[in-house]
């Protein structure tokens, strides 16, 4: 059994500080018994020789052999089997996580268990270990009735170590599931199938970061395959490999396309985690969810070490002064108009403390013809000079091998990935990896002549022209093994395709299992859901909501990279400066390019540590010992794991067993970090765990004009105290409503105020005479004497930017001083005031909804409220239809021209309407498309005309939105 400490290195432990730390947690059970050994602070990652043996042992009947399958006993092709392990453990030396790698001896040894009985690890992972031995099954067993957690990946578990198939599972039952297909055919695609949606079914810790209703949960199918695909289909890339199963006992908390995809299930003290995806981690692009899914391992690792009240050391993905990192990527592609934005933009950026990265594809530049080319690889000079941006490669180097149709002036021209080359045979080249070679080193060699002599990314570099490579691939395309390969044999240090979770790491191998890492290190883009999908770029879905809520959602949740990309110059007024202002408005924010991501990635890397874990008495004691450090400011960060009636006190932090300098340790959200420095050899933490009041909302009602008398216990007769002590009650926030006395033994009295309906609240603590609990509210509906009794919209209908008319109605008329009805709206296409008052005496009230322009149909619902009554109405936001074209003059001589101008029913959306246009002769034309901007109704556009030798009626025709306009333009004879 080998531990891993860094490299794959990671938990190292640390910090510390505080008397008391308030930090919220999720409830759990703690299993821990008093006199049991605790766990060792390691994850344990199951590497099983028997799935191993099955990748070199041919395959026997009835495993299927032939076209498509590989021959041996892991029949797949898609993936091979150590992919899912190192994947896992790359993403836990990325976050920081300490972790053991536990063979099929070992279990079978009882090396899970301490001595004693209890679990050794926390938790156990598996992923698509399929094939284990009858004598382990015993000893998995044991380990999570003793109160482990085991988390099964896909397959595992269902091969004996010949690669027979079990049929089952071998744990089904313990797991509370069963194979869908036992009897393993070609029919039934051997129990696979293609998933490519995430359903949640429960709340559920596990998922408590993901979105709710059917997402597009994009993942690769093989490794081999093009992220984007190939010109000019694009095909993105299909559904992922998992497993299909059927749910008998386990708690299903997501579906996929065919089942149960992710499942729970309590096994005595412990829980069988299950998740059917063959490679659950990896993603190729922006579109692919593998924050997300990396989420769900984390929180089952929390959830297993919180489960014995034991930390979660870590060596911290930044250094200590920051707790999260911005990589501001922008990809110009061949657009010259963009590029010439660079300096304007780098110069933005560096005014608010950002530093920028930008990548285009360089051959438009190489070939560019206008005359202000100097002027602009001057400003690309400047950008990187005296601003601090950093220009890197976006291919362009040679023309795309695999669409010989396409012009220099076509997108994909140069804008191709060196996936897109690999199965091409481009003359003059031996074969397509080395025309995709020398294509990216041609770019290299671009951005290198351009920059001679300044620093492209690194301080000094331009002096001794060594100046970094980096490289972002065109389409994401750059995930199969050759790809990697070119990358690193030309020197690149970074790439932004590969990701297996939200910080950077370095790139898996795919093929070479005694490889297992690549040079270059990868900076994921960051996923974010807008609705049931992630944008592809900033600019394709996002708005300034869901990019703050992002922001946001990465900078607090522990150090991650903020890393989104778009196609447009952070100066520009968009989204892209949006993101890039409010994320330098987070306070310990490193803004940093991608360089200096991988200059600290290769010092964090050589760090090693070593994690330990005892307790004495009430006091828990961490003790980790570190070397390997050479930046002064490398930290190391403890997740303190506490319940929900428990508090974290008495906290003392140690450096090679002298007190820390306060200066050196900071309190954070979910526990301590502390600066380590480069001389430490020793941290220790100390701190103990009280058990604290629990005090439970509560709710009441009393009638409009009526007092509530609540006789003693009140409010702390549902509240409890872990030692049984007598509790008191203290209130923390009166109510909004009403007038409040609160007693001591949790009696009250509350009068709500004249005539007022609806709800009220105060809050309160339970104190047991030393600690305070959680806050609980107390919830009061006071009961209108009339009810509001109908919603009513006129017209239910408009077009985007035109208004409608709501009534709110009640069921009888209004008390003296009227009544405030409360009105929301769920959507941005439409609005509407926070509330409407129907006057005293009257039954009814009218309100004005404002709408926006919106891009397609859309419905918004209305809701008003009052009283504890919510209704409801549908207004449906139409979005502007083509409404005429016309031309003016509607007759010209050949070879002058006339004017076309189309209209919309309604404002066009943000972001315009592209209307096409086409001509049915050639004797006038237009161009293939007008936009008309958004909030305009209106656009015109140019016709010209040849000359005829007889006149001529031209048809001129517009289109959006599948409504066509015609109009006819004559050519007369010059």
């Amino acid at each position: 059994m080998e531990k891993i400490l860094f490299r794959s290195f990671r938990y190292i432990f640390p910090v510390v500080c505080l008397l008391i730390v308030a930090v919220s947690a999720a409830p759990y059970q703690a299993i821990a018994q008093q006199g049991s050994t605790p766990p060792e602070p390691f994850v344990a990652i199951h590497i099983s020789e028997f799935t191993h043996a099955l990748e070199t042992t041919p395959a026997v009947p009835p495993t299927p052999t032939g076209t498509g399958f590989s021959g041996y006993q892991w029949w797949y092709t898609s993936w091979h089997y150590f992919v899912a392990y190192e994947s896992f453990k790359e993403a836990l030396s990325s976050d920081g996580t300490p972790f053991v790698e536990v063979s099929d001896s070992d279990i079978a040894a009882g090396k899970l268990l301490n001595p004693d009985g209890s679990p050794r690890y926390p938790i156990l992972i598996s992923l698509a270990s399929e094939a284990i031995a009858d004598y382990e099954i015993s000893p998995l067993r044991n380990y999570v009735s003793a109160g482990g957690f085991v988390f099964v990946g896909s397959s595992a578990f269902t091969r004996y170590p010949d690669g027979t198939n079990r049929g089952d599972f071998a744990l089904a039952g313990e797991m509370g599931l069963h194979m869908a297909n036992s009897n393993q055919t070609e029919s039934n695609n051997w129990n696979w199938y293609g998933n490519k949606h995430f359903t949640k079914t429960t709340d559920h810790r596990l998922t408590s970061h993901i979105p709710s209703g059917t997402l597009v949960w994009n993942a690769p199918l093989t490794s081999e395959e093009i992220p984007w695909g190939n010109s000019p289909a694009h095909v993105i890339h299909g559904k992922h490999w998992t497993w299909s199963v059927v749910a008998n006992g386990a708690t299903v908390v997501a579906n996929g396309d065919s089942g149960p995809l992710l499942t729970v299930k309590n096994y005595g003290q412990g829980q069988f985690i299950y998740h059917g995806a063959i490679q659950p981690l990896i993603g190729h692009g922006m579109i692919d969810p593998s924050m997300y899914a990396y989420l769900v391992y984390r929180r089952a690792i929390e959830w297993a070490f919180e489960s014995f009240t034991l930390p979660i050391v870590k060596l911290s993905p930044w250094r200590y002064p920051y707790d999260a990192a911005l990589v501001v990527r922008h990809d110009f592609e061949e657009y010259i108009d963009l590029i010439k934005t660079i300096k304007s933009s780098a110069q933005f950026e560096h005014s608010i403390g950002a530093v920028g990265e930008y990548y285009f594809s360089t051959g438009a530049l190489r070939t560019y013809t206008g005359s202000d080319r100097a002027t602009i690889i001057s400003s690309l000079r400047d950008a990187v000079s005296y601003y601090g941006a950093t220009i890197g490669s976006h291919n362009g180097g040679l023309k795309n091998p695999g669409n010989p149709s396409l012009q220099p002036s076509d997108h994909d021209y140069w804008h191709w990935g060196p996936d897109e080359a690999l199965d091409q045979s481009p003359p003059g080249y031996a074969n397509g990896k080395a025309y995709a070679s020398a294509s990216i080193l041609a770019s290299f060699k671009d951005i290198e002549g351009w920059l001679a002599g300044i620093d492209n990314g690194r301080p000094g570099c331009g002096a001794t022209g060594t100046c970094p490579r980096t490289w972002a691939s065109p389409y994401f395309n750059s995930t199969r093994e050759d790809s990697y390969d070119i990358l690193e044999q030309l020197g690149s240090i970074t790439m932004g395709e590969q990701k297996i979770g939200p910080f950077p790491h370095f790139t898996l191998s795919y093929k070479k299992p005694g490889k297992r890492i690549y040079s270059h290190v990868s900076q994921p883009t960051s996923d974010w859901f807008v609705g049931t999908e992630i944008p592809q770029a900033l600019e394709w879905g996002h708005t300034t909501d869901s990019i703050r809520a992002a922001v946001d959602f990465y900078y607090d949740i522990g150090g991650l990279l903020l890393n989104y990309y778009g196609h447009a110059p952070s100066n520009s007024g968009g989204l892209e400066q949006e993101y890039v202002s409010y994320s330098m408005s987070k306070p310990k924010l490193w803004s940093t390019n991608a360089v200096g991501i991988y200059d600290w990635w290769l010092l964090r890397s050589k760090v090693n540590v070593t994690p330990n874990f005892t307790r004495s008495g009430n006091t828990s004691i961490v003790t980790a010992s570190v070397f390997g450090v050479t930046d002064a400011d490398t930290a190391i960060e403890i997740v303190l794991p506490r319940g929900s009636s428990e508090t974290i006190g008495n906290m003392q932090v140690f450096l090679d067993g002298t007190p820390a300098n306060p200066a050196d340790y900071r309190t954070t959200n979910y526990g301590a970090k502390v600066r380590i420095g480069a001389s430490v050899s020793t941290v220790q933490i100390q701190y103990s765990v009280s058990a604290t009041p629990v005090a439970v909302n509560d709710t009441y009602s009393t009638n409009a004009n009526t007092t509530l008398n609540q006789a003693v216990p009140g409010v702390l007769g549902n509240d409890t105290d872990p030692q049984g002590a007598i509790l008191t009650a203290q209130l923390v926030s009166g109510p909004s409503h009403g007038t409040l006395t609160l007693n001591t033994n949790g009696a009250f009295t509350y009068t709500p105020a004249a005539n007022y309906a609806g709800n009220d609240s105060f809050t309160y603590m339970a104190n047991n005479g030393t600690i305070n609990s959680n806050v609980a509210t107390v919830t009061i509906t006071v009961l209108p004497t009339v009810a509001l009794s109908s919603l009513s919209l006129n017209p239910s209908s408009v077009a985007g930017g035109a208004t409608s008319r709501g009534t709110v109605g009640l069921s009888g008329p209004a008390p003296s001083g009227g009544v405030s009805v409360s009105l929301s709206d769920n959507s941005s296409a439409a609005g509407v005031p926070a509330s409407v008052t129907i006057p005293s005496g009257s039954t009814s009230a009218i309100f004005t909804i404002t709408t926006t322009p919106v891009a397609g149909s859309t419905p918004v619902t209305i809701s008003a409220s009052y009283g504890g009554v919510t209704r409801t109405a549908t207004l449906t936001v139409a979005r502007p239809v083509l409404s005429a074209l016309s031309v003016s003059p509607t007759s010209v001589r050949g070879g002058a021209t006339s004017r076309g101008t189309v209209r919309l029913s309604s404002p066009a959306p943000s972001g315009g309407v592209v209307v096409s246009l086409s001509d049915n002769s050639s004797a006038a034309g237009v161009p293939a498309n007008v936009t008309i901007a958004g909030g305009s109704t209106s656009a015109t556009f140019t016709i010209t005309t040849t000359r005829v030798t007889r006149s001529t009626s031209v048809t001129i025709s517009a289109a959006y939105g599948g409504v066509t306009k015609r109009t006819t333009l004559r050519v007369t004879r010059y």
